[in-house]
């Protein structure tokens, strides 16, 4: 059922999916998504990292100095895993409530290609209005930008 505004990216990485899943799944948060625009970069990760089991819990402190939670929904590897981030402060609070995210990660000739897709769950009439020209407007390149940042330390890693 879809509840509120969904942006996904897509990449491709030259590698097999149980790798490029269980690489994404340990990353470090704060390598993985930096500050863009006016979206925010995470700048220190507690909890969870690697992700393992339903239920795990991150905590992002983000580069604006808010905090948010993330908590492990599903995990499939090497196939996706699925996380709800909540606690959203600042300026995106009165957007946004919640962000529904997946990874899914499909493998078709030794590469994987990898699709990251956040549902945002609107807060009230002020995020019905203008949540979708944010997330339009904004998301797709800081999406993008991390995808390009995981798929640049999968090929680093295995070149070096």
């Amino acid at each position: 059922m879809n509840r509120g505004l969904t942006v996904k990216v897509t990449t491709t990485v030259p590698r097999p999916s149980d790798e490029v899943f269980d690489h994404a799944a340990a990353m470090r948060p704060e390598a993985l998504v930096q500050r863009r625009g006016p979206m925010p970069g995470i700048v220190r990760a507690e909890g969870a990292i690697p992700y393992t089991a339903v239920g795990d819990i991150r905590t992002l402190s983000m580069s604006d100095g808010n905090t948010l939670t993330e908590t492990l929904t599903a995990i499939e590897p090497p196939s996706r895993y699925a996380y709800t981030v909540s606690s959203f402060a600042g300026w995106f609070a009165a957007l946004a409530t919640a962000a529904d995210t997946t990874w899914f990660f499909e493998e078709a000739d030794g590469a994987t290609t990898v699709t990251w897709q956040v549902e945002f769950i609107p807060n009230g009439t002020a995020g019905r209005l203008f949540l979708p020209f944010v997330v339009q407007s904004f998301w797709p390149g800081f999406m993008a930008a991390s995808l390009d940042r995981l798929k640049t330390s999968l090929t680093e890693d295995v070149t070096a």
